[in-house]
């Protein structure tokens, strides 16, 4: 038995330092896992349906729908689905309303900007008021840790604008206007004075891009845009240290909460299909909007005057608590 050991017994000074996780990143770690495995299950099935597709058309027969479990094509929401539904109908209404524009034009006029500063201080600004109002009336939001709140909505706020702007683009006249309100119409093409022509044409092609994906179902906008500032680390700016969360579990969990009402909300309303390829789209425009955020991050970083310019929506996030 001597002869299966080495004569002599290695030593070991310990584990080194970089590979000793923190609880959030191992909690981080696991997620990301979990959610690379239900991609993976989303794109294996996906193909599964394409292959099987593509051989009853040649077949001229039906696919097979016996290769998923017939429990996968039968989605109903439940009255408390509903309910969630309707109290986020209700609180992106109140959110609105708590927070109309004044002293611009009213619609249908177009109020025009010319520079950065008038695009942080007022549209951007005013998106910040609503988004905030928002998320604080979603009920499993207001359960997580207070810092916690505040650290997701001040390093996601960017991306939820640029999501919200699916709500309220109109792809045909190239304006942004928030719907049911007398609020002023912003002229898409602003960009290009404020920011660039590049950075308008790739906000205009998200915009659409995603509009024709969810299908013009305004509720998918809704619940994306709570999965979006439930998302730590989404938009990981390399000059800004973002805060490691107080309790990174009950903030997963409230997303998942809602990643799963998006699911069942879309299966309920396109069937599982549909579902499946709108779920595969969306994660590669979810990575537009972050690209977006983060361009838009860029350059008020590199403005001289981004202090006074974030002054009103730092204002806004105080707000949060």
């Amino acid at each position: 038995m001597q002869g299966l050991f080495p004569p002599k017994c290695i030593k070991i000074d310990g584990m080194r330092k970089e590979w000793i996780m923190t609880d959030e990143e191992k909690q981080m770690k696991k997620q990301k896992i979990e959610t690379n495995r239900r991609l993976k299950e989303l794109s294996v099935n996906y193909q599964t349906y394409v292959d099987n597709s593509d051989q009853a058309s040649s077949d001229t027969v039906s696919p097979d729908t016996n290769v998923l479990p017939q429990s996968l094509f039968s989605v109903s929401l439940t009255q408390s689905d509903w309910t969630k539904l309707h109290d986020i109908q209700t609180a992106y209404t109140n959110a609105v309303k708590m927070n109309s524009v004044e002293g611009l034009h009213r619609y249908p006029s177009i109020e025009t900007f010319s520079s950065t500063d008038q695009l942080i201080n007022i549209p951007t600004n005013i998106a910040s008021l609503r988004l905030i109002a928002y998320i604080k009336q979603i009920p499993e939001f207001q359960t997580l840790n207070e810092d916690d709140k505040v650290t997701l909505v001040k390093y996601n706020i960017l991306a939820a604008i640029f999501m919200h702007g699916v709500l309220i683009y109109d792809p045909l006249n190239d304006t942004f206007h928030e719907h049911n309100t007398d609020d002023y119409l912003f002229d898409a093409k602003d960009f290009i004075t404020t920011i660039s022509l590049d950075f308008y044409q790739q906000t205009t092609y998200v915009m659409k891009d995603l509009i024709q994906i969810v299908e013009h179902d305004r509720m998918i906008v809704k619940i994306l845009i709570i999965i979006l500032i439930c998302s730590k680390g989404f938009c990981a700016y390399e000059y800004m240290q973002e805060p490691i969360l107080n309790n990174t579990i009950n903030v997963y969990n409230v997303q998942n909460i809602y990643i799963d009402l998006l699911w069942l909300y879309c299966s309920n309303q396109f069937g599982y299909w549909r579902t499946v390829n709108l779920f595969s789209k969306l994660l590669t425009r979810f990575m537009s909007i972050q690209i977006l955020a983060k361009d838009m991050r860029t350059i008020l970083h590199h403005q001289p005057s981004i202090d006074q310019k974030l002054v009103p929506l730092m204002k806004s996030l105080m707000l949060l608590t």
